[in-house]
């Protein structure tokens, strides 16, 4: 491009990398309305589909299966599939405003010629022009048009039953139908709500500067949503397992009797729903502590040297005057800090609390399960398993006394061999919950990161795996001691060990530093000891 081509504004020629960033500018504004058009067209099209099929179903409300088929199945796959493709455009759209915010101002900076400024629309947005119009077309908007697609299902679901019942009403397959139905309705549902949520909180950082974000981790949906659903499949696969016998003996019965006439299949459940239901009335938080106290460390109160040691290294501002003063500590050399169920202190290992430098990291980790209640569902999911650690306590615990017999053995060994098969199921719960409790580590890692401390948690995952590593077995026989060690210490269901490993510290360390890079990337910081995220970019706002 010689000078007598370049474009010219004002009588000066702009730079060739002012050129270039204009022709980007150009390209992403095309992006931002074409995701605009986007955004619309699904909008439009998504609100008459809706429209059409539940009047559709209206005019066949008496066919046998159209009308309550599209009401039940077909209007919130509709909603579902309308709503997530609308979301997407809008954040495609949020998210290239935010960039042409930044190139607004590199512009700006190379072709400064006096006060005015040539390019300043999204920076003047996000300078509080028009504090409402920062998220695209308004709060409001935003929320009344996911009310739309919620009432849409909502009214669907509400019209597709009564149309089922009224022409199924003695059909067999209504016992275990409906509730499939609602299932899964409230399944969809409940995704349109996690992905509105999240949706809504990209957009809002998409509309700030970064330095106006507030480093708060806010809850999530969908988060509280696999939590509590890990506790409900806890309670679930716990029950006995005599439970699924019991139930079907119950449902044969009363089939055979006709006492109260036909009785559908899945009543052959109800043991194990009774079971869900009893066990955390009966249950107690002393007799869990009690239970729980010969499995993990102890613990001690923190010293008070030792408090005024983080208060001068500024590292009990992460807690409330509430926590400060529940400060805990146990007698471990891993870099770790452990917390049971719903109390409100924060426990450290000792290894922990004397390397300052990577403290900050572990103790906002810690801060993090409480700040985003973790630790609820934690606590309910023990409860299903307080049977086992009675039993346990009873049976396998109890030591033997001395000068018995042969006979005595043989009945203690029995009753080992006994207690270990009607304890599969708790076995199971456990394991489902340890391996479904990784979302949770995954969860505090991100505050500490989104918090200003994930630098200091990743150097404390990278010791801790370090250690790991030194700590492995080399032969088959150093492999052996390790597995005859580690069953010996799980012998007791429900043994916590310190630290836990699930996840292990590599796959936690690796989410940290996407993170990292994610956040230098979007703050326009310098990305030096990171590197991309090899497969998919993680945001702050959930795990990939």
């Amino acid at each position: 491009m010689t000078t007598s081509d370049t474009p010219k504004v004002r009588d000066y020629a702009i730079p060739p990398d002012a050129a270039l960033a204009l022709e980007e500018y150009r390209t992403v504004r095309e992006e931002e309305l074409a995701a605009l058009q986007g955004q619309l067209t699904t909008l439009r099209y998504g609100v008459a589909g809706c429209v059409v099929l539940i009047g559709f179903a209206a005019q066949h409300h008496g066919d046998r299966y159209l009308g309550w088929a599209v009401s039940l199945a077909l209007v919130p796959l509709v909603v579902l599939f309308s709503a997530i493709i609308w979301m997407g455009e809008y954040e495609r759209g949020a998210r290239a405003g935010h960039y042409i915010a930044g190139l607004e101002g590199r512009i700006n900076s190379m072709l400064a010629n006096g006060a005015q400024r040539p390019l300043r629309w999204e920076g003047w947005l996000r300078e509080g022009g028009n504090v409402p119009s920062r998220l695209v077309g308004g709060h409001h908007r935003y929320l009344a048009i996911a009310s739309v697609f919620i009432g849409f299902q909502i009214a669907a679901v509400t019209m597709g039953l009564p149309f089922y019942l009224h022409t199924h009403a003695h059909d067999p397959s209504r016992h275990w139908l409906v509730p499939a139905a609602l299932v899964i309705n409230l399944t969809i549902l409940l995704t349109l709500l996690g992905y509105f949520r999240s949706c809504y909180e990209r957009l809002r950082d998409y509309t700030t500067e970064p330095e106006e974000r507030q480093p708060t981790v806010r809850q999530r949906v969908r988060m509280r949503l696999r939590l509590y659903s890990i506790f409900l499949a806890v309670g679930f696969i716990s029950a006995p397992f005599y439970s699924w016998p019991l139930g079907i003996a119950i449902v044969s019965g009363l089939n055979s009797i006709e006492l109260v006439g036909h009785v559908p299949s899945y009543w052959i459940a109800l043991p194990t729903v009774v079971w869900m239901a009893i066990i955390p009335l009966v249950s107690s938080r002393g007799l869990m502590r009690e239970l729980l106290s010969s499995r993990i460390l102890r613990e001690k109160t923190i010293e008070r040297s030792s408090v005024e040691g983080l208060e001068e290294l500024g590292l009990l501002g992460q807690l409330t005057n509430w926590e400060k003063e529940r400060l805990r500590v146990v007698d471990s050399e891993e870099m770790n800090a452990p917390s049971i169920g719903r109390r409100k202190n924060i426990t450290l290992t000792r290894a922990a609390l004397e390397d300052k430098d990577n403290l900050p990291g572990i103790l906002a980790h810690e801060v993090g399960h409480h700040r985003l209640h973790h630790l609820h569902p934690l606590g309910l999911s023990y409860l299903y398993l307080w049977p086992y650690f009675y039993y346990d306590e009873r049976v396998c615990r109890r030591p033997s006394m001395p000068g018995r017999g042969g006979i005595h053995i043989i009945m203690r060994s029995a009753k080992r061999v006994l207690f270990t098969i009607a304890a599969l199921p708790g076995w199971l719960a456990w394991v489902v919950l340890r391996l479904g409790w990784r979302t949770a580590e995954y969860d505090a890692d991100r505050f500490a990161c989104v918090s200003g401390n994930g630098e200091p948690l990743a150097r404390a995952l990278r010791q801790h795996e370090q250690r790991r590593q030194e700590r492995r077995p080399k032969t088959w026989r150093d492999r052996l001691s390790k597995g005859g060690e580690r069953l010996g210490q799980g012998r007791g269901l429900g043994y916590l060990p310190v630290p836990n490993e699930h996840p292990i510290p590599k796959r936690r360390l690796k989410h940290v530093e996407e993170w990292l890079w994610v956040r230098a990337a979007r703050d326009g910081l310098q990305t030096k000891g990171h590197s991309p995220p090899p497969v998919e970019v993680l945001s702050e706002d959930g795990v990939s």
